[in-house]
């Protein structure tokens, strides 16, 4: 069930056995069952924040980060929907995409011809 919108980004998890998918105009994330397409859950980001764009799956499964239309990269714990963390940079519109290396520990960030790492 669609939260409004298409999705703007969708990924599946390494083991594949969710799909996470990006809304922009319903400014949240949502996480599918792949085997049976039951939500999981809704991650909302806050309100008046501009739609998410692009995602990108942490290794283990456990954490995704989100773009939106504001210079904020989010990390969500997909089971508890927690927002763990914010990445933030002054002077940037939006991000358009989002991409971690295999290990987590780096982030990588797009944008009006600029590439961020993190």
């Amino acid at each position: 069930v669609s939260p409004g919108g298409v999705p703007e980004d969708l990924i599946f998890s390494a083991d594949g056995t969710q799909v996470i998918g990006a809304f922009q105009n319903a400014r949240q994330l949502m996480v599918w069952d792949a085997a049976t397409g039951a939500e999981v859950n809704r991650l909302k980001l806050p309100d008046k924040t501009p739609g998410v764009r692009a995602l990108a799956l942490l290794p283990g499964d456990r954490f995704a980060s989100c773009s939106a239309g504001d210079s904020v990269v989010r990390v969500w714990n997909l089971k508890t929907g927690e927002l763990v963390r914010s990445l933030s940079a002054s002077k940037v519109v939006g991000y358009t995409s989002v991409a971690t290396t295999t290990d987590g520990r780096v982030f990588a960030t797009a944008t009006d011809r600029t590439v961020r790492m993190w």
